[in-house]
């Protein structure tokens, strides 16, 4: 089976390739490489000659699907990625660290990361308010241009969160995949207008067609129909990386934090106490979301990059492409400090290869 990024720039993030994308990137590349026989990464002609240039070690760059490529809709780069797969593999977002998998996935025909949003009886009304401006809302808006068929299989009560996604049977999800850009293309002013729309036409609509077409494939010739499968998920969304720190913001912590994943917790009260998890080892799978560029995250990113890794050089050449350093090279120098004076390890990744 084998592993599989998309990167394509979207319209609406003017921030385009960013030093913080390029470290998640790396870490998820080099971690995902035990897991995987090769690594893909699809993307245009531009971010390939800057991924090159880092020296992140795909084995695979495919441009030709994207070239002059654009979209509104984040997800749709995605969705085409997964129509083109020609065997087993596994989609994985680029803020999705597989430290260790907890299921094998070559014998499973189509897999989901986890659980994303869903309706029940014991949601918060925040929750439920999170989940129709997520889902429903678009959804009933374009009600009318949807196939009754397909619309018997779209399920509220379980979606998907496809931070990782694939399966065995290529086949079936190149359909439905195929079939949701067909959506898509039919309603694409809907769908570029709200970037939570994004969602609906990959985590909801995907899993859809493929129920729809799963079942079509099922009926025995007596027009009974085999039992339907449930979703099949990688891991428990609940035991996902949570983040609380003293303010809203997605930048820059402030102390103290607190990390919960798999029933585990730890309090950071301060920066001195972050440096202990340098190259910290999550033995689970961890999906950064809207932590993607916290310092602190990115901190521990940039140094398992480091120490695990050997990544000095990849490190040095994120100087040459994108300049100054910014908050979290600042955390990193602190810590070397903190290493009894010695900056030897950080003069290797600040030197600039000019």
């Amino acid at each position: 089976m084998i592993g599989v990024h998309t990167y394509i720039p979207n319209e609406n993030f003017k921030d385009g390739f960013t030093r913080n994308l390029a470290y998640n990137m790396l870490l998820s590349v080099h971690l995902a490489k035990f897991s995987f026989d090769k690594i893909v990464l699809y993307t245009n002609k531009e971010i390939e000659i800057i991924v090159r240039r880092l020296n992140i070690p795909y084995d695979e760059i495919i441009t030709e699907p994207f070239d002059g490529f654009s979209s509104k809709t984040f997800s749709v780069p995605k969705i085409i990625t997964y129509s083109l797969q020609t065997e087993p593999f596994a989609h994985i977002d680029l803020d999705t660290f597989i430290y260790s998998l907890p299921k094998k996935l070559e014998e499973i025909p189509v897999f989901y990361a986890s659980q994303d949003i869903p309706l029940k009886p014991d949601n918060t009304f925040q929750s439920n308010e999170s989940m129709y401006n997520t889902y429903m809302k678009g959804t009933f808006e374009i009600s009318d241009k949807l196939d009754p068929n397909f619309k018997k299989h779209i399920d509220f009560f379980d979606i998907p969160n496809m931070h990782i996604f694939g399966g065995t049977d290529y086949e079936l999800i190149k359909k439905a995949s195929e079939y949701c850009l067909m959506i898509y293309n039919d309603n694409k002013d809907h769908f570029d207008s709200n970037y939570y729309y994004a969602c609906i036409i990959e985590q909801l609509f995907i899993n859809a067609a493929i129920k729809m077409f799963k079942e079509e494939s099922e009926i025995k010739k007596d027009d009974t129909l085999i039992e339907k499968d449930n979703n099949i998920y990688i891991f428990d969304s609940t035991k996902n990386l949570s983040i609380k720190h003293q303010t809203d913001s997605l930048t820059n912590v402030t102390y103290p934090m607190i990390l919960e994943y798999y029933d585990r917790k730890k309090i950071i009260k301060n920066e001195i106490e972050l440096f202990a998890l340098a190259n910290y080892d999550f033995d689970s799978i961890i999906h950064l979301c809207g932590n993607k560029f916290l310092d602190a995250i990115l901190f521990i990113v940039r140094e398992t990059i480091i120490q695990r890794f050997n990544g000095f050089d990849s490190i040095r050449r994120m100087n040459d492409i994108f300049g100054k350093e910014s908050d979290v090279e600042n955390i990193s120098k602190e810590y070397y400090r903190f290493l009894g004076g010695n900056l030897n390890i950080w003069n290797k990744t600040s030197k600039s290869l000019v």
